[in-house]
């Protein structure tokens, strides 16, 4: 849990200076990449969960990316890959999922056709970690 605490620090900056900016800070995606590569130098599970999440995410985003014409922007892929990498698989479908409804109704309720996506990848980790599901698939 304190590697979840320290990224969510990270996921935190990312989160407000890209609603200021409207951009990622490449220091606060290594944050959350370093505090992933920690959890799986620990787990027991192997790397086989985290690679799937962080690949899965960093596939999905970067095809948004293209059919979006650039909506999702690359810092996006990054935080995304990186944030996929720490929950590993399944999980990090629920923060996609999260991410994407949040971000679906971030864009309704604000009337704007692009909103920042790094607070709604935030939002998909906390899920993510609150409901425990990245623990149960370490174990392979």
């Amino acid at each position: 849990m304190l590697v979840f605490a320290v990224a969510s620090v990270f996921l935190l900056w990312a989160s407000v200076v890209d609603l200021k900016r409207r951009e990622i800070p490449d220091g606060a995606v290594l944050g959350v990449l370093l505090c992933a590569l920690a959890r799986l130098l620990a787990c027991p599970g192997g790397w086989a969960p985290g690679l799937a999440g962080g690949l899965s995410v960093a596939c999905l985003y970067l095809f948004l990316r293209w059919a979006s014409g650039g909506g999702v922007g690359g810092g996006d892929v990054k935080l995304g890959a990186a944030a996929g990498l720490l929950l590993g698989w399944p999980a990090s479908l629920l923060m996609v999922g999260v991410a994407s409804a949040t971000g679906l109704l971030h864009c309704l309720a604000s009337r704007q056709r692009g909103v920042p996506l790094a607070p709604h990848i935030f939002l998909g980790c906390l899920a993510a970690c609150l409901l425990d599901l990245s623990e149960s698939l370490w174990v392979f």
